[in-house]
């Protein structure tokens, strides 16, 4: 009897820890979820800008669709993530996207949004039917400078520096 009262508390012990250690995990990113239709549609909004930006296409699909609305982290509320990059964005999307099991979902993006769109689609084909990229802009640097060149892995680290060392008001 000695030796089940042992291994009672041993399975206690243990269930305990998996349940400290075994917390959801965390996107850099917060989504709001409605709908329930068969086909998902996930829509990410673009810089410094809240997943209600969306609230009136939402309302008009979440009658059909399962509509999954991101706000990124850093933006409208959302606490910061320590070095945030839209590389890591891109793959914890796809990641959310894998780990929910949400099923071929049209992505559809704005500005920033879209980018993101674009990048999921390019590096996960396998994951989205298809994209919607509304007003994305493929170079935010290029707008203030009219002789930027192009190159691969731009640095766009003083337009982000300069961006976010802006007080509201600047903003």
């Amino acid at each position: 009897m000695k030796k089940y009262k042992i291994f009672f508390i041993m399975m206690l012990v243990f269930a305990a820890v998996c349940n400290i250690f075994g917390q959801t995990k965390t996107y850099p990113f917060e989504v709001k979820k409605t709908g329930s239709g068969k086909q998902a549609i996930i829509f990410i909004p673009g810089f410094a800008s809240s997943g209600e930006v969306w609230n009136e296409t939402v309302a008009k699909f979440e009658k059909k669709f399962t509509c999954y609305t991101l706000t990124m982290a850093g933006f409208a509320g959302v606490k910061p993530q320590a070095d945030a990059s839209f590389k890591d964005w891109e793959k914890q999307i796809a990641t959310y996207i894998k780990d929910q099991k949400i099923e071929n979902p049209v992505i559809i993006g704005h500005s920033m949004g879209g980018g993101l769109a674009m990048a999921i689609a390019a590096d996960y084909p396998e994951l989205a039917s298809r994209i919607v990229v509304v007003d994305a802009l493929p170079c935010l640097a290029a707008l203030s400078d009219p002789n930027f060149k192009s190159k691969e892995n731009n640095d766009c680290s003083a337009t982000i520096n300069s961006l976010t060392a802006m007080s509201d008001e600047q903003f």
